[in-house]
């Protein structure tokens, strides 16, 4: 993303650019194909300077607006389903819940077949109904509307709750069958809306571009990005050939950027984001006596760690607002917790570490796994996703990305 979230282009306005500026509210994904030598890697660090301040942190709104299960059930229920797989549902949901107690049989026959038992009965119960009449309706009909099936199983068991006084055998075993039958309604949900997650593709394909669909798509997204650790660090991947180039670009050109516009960004960061930024930077280390401390190696190579020894810990209370912006990985050492990562406003890797990493598994794996209760992989216990995976990036860069492509 370029700019801000709100599209208002707040880099160029905050030193009081008097033209109309573009505004880029919300690009995300493509490709950068210059051909060698036009700068494409400063146009990168110029991006991740210009969008300072974003996070995949969400918003307030965002965390409160859960997916309506009930939503997806509907639509995969009355678009996606015919009759004659409804109707077996909902007939074998009504076995189930008379199944369930061994007096649910007081449920069963028409009303008209005892009336003589309860004379005053219509007095009393405005709308009478018994399970019998309930199947018969789903035979007649497609079933496409589940919550007036609901209600009438509701209708038939509240009947009996009022018509019987409390210490009534039948008052009591309609009651007990209430609270099974909410139970057994969410279940019944639940499984047919994992179906559905199940079936996107074949739904996908079949249909294009539905609401069910897309409530499908929102669902699967969040219940991956959920685990994740939310950050504002760009995750940048390049060959190990050009690994020692990004290197230099940043510990040469991101800190005479730093070290140039300090009154810009101290400016930006007070009239647009606050204190976001002062969050994250120690203006300190913006000094030419400490140019590399803004940037942390993470190596095993002795000759690369010197004075910045004291940030080689992986935890992230050792970590204070004056943390090194830049992490720099050349995959000698294993990686920090992903609670580090994410604090870092770059990290760095190489193909190589992504490459090895990415045989340890993946979130996906770890999630179906934790929802099974069962291992990640039958071979292998301790297999987990890699730290690069547990963190929800600001964005992903990928240089020489066709290669990566093979």
């Amino acid at each position: 993303q370029f700019d801000s979230q709100s599209g208002v282009p707040v880099a160029t306005t905050a030193v009081g650019v008097t033209h109309e500026p573009f505004c880029r509210k919300s690009a995300r994904g493509g490709l950068l194909c210059d051909d060698p030598g036009l700068g494409k890697t400063i146009t990168v660090l110029s991006l991740i300077l210009r969008t300072f301040g974003l996070s995949t942190e969400p918003k307030e709104e965002s965390q409160s607006s859960e997916i309506d299960n009930d939503a997806i059930f509907d639509a995969y229920w009355n678009d996606h389903l015919t009759s004659f797989a409804r109707q077996p549902a909902i007939l074998k949901l009504i076995s189930r819940l008379m199944k369930s107690d061994k007096e649910s049989y007081y449920f069963e026959p028409p009303v008209e077949s005892w009336l003589d038992e309860a004379p005053d009965y219509y007095d009393v119960i405005e709308n009478p109904i018994s399970m019998h009449d309930i199947r018969i309706r789903c035979d007649k009909t497609d079933c496409s509307d589940f919550n007036s099936f609901v209600a009438d199983v509701r209708l038939c068991l509240t009947n009996a709750i009022a018509y019987n006084t409390p210490d009534n055998v039948v008052h009591i075993a309609a009651k007990r069958l209430v609270k099974k039958f909410d139970e057994l309604v969410c279940e019944f949900k639940q499984d047919h809306v994992n179906q559905a997650v199940k079936s996107l593709a074949n739904i996908s394909k079949r249909c294009g571009p539905t609401r069910l669909v897309g409530m499908l798509e929102a669902k699967k997204r969040k219940e991956l990005i959920d685990p994740l650790l939310p950050s504002a660090s760009t995750l940048l991947v390049v060959p190990n050939f050009l690994f020692q180039h990004w290197e230099v670009i940043i510990r040469h050109e991101l800190f005479q950027y730093l070290h140039i516009n300090i009154t810009f960004l101290l400016i930006f960061a007070f009239n647009y984001l606050q204190d976001q930024i002062l969050l994250y930077i120690d203006f300190q280390y913006c000094t030419e006596t400490t140019q590399n401390k803004f940037i942390y190696h993470h190596t095993s190579r002795k000759r690369k760690c010197g004075r910045l020894s004291k940030y080689a810990s992986s935890d992230v209370n050792d970590f204070k607002n004056g943390h090194p912006l830049v992490l720099v990985d050349d995959g000698t050492k294993r990686l920090p917790s992903p609670e580090v990562l994410s604090r870092f406003k770059v990290v760095l890797t190489s193909y190589n570490r992504l490459s090895s990493e990415w045989r340890h598994g993946s979130v996906e794996s770890e999630l179906r796994a934790s929802k099974k209760g069962g291992k990640i992989y039958a071979l292998d216990e301790k297999a987990e996703a890699s730290d690069l995976l547990k963190v929800h990036w600001l964005r992903l860069i990928v240089d020489e990305g066709h290669v990566m492509g093979k």
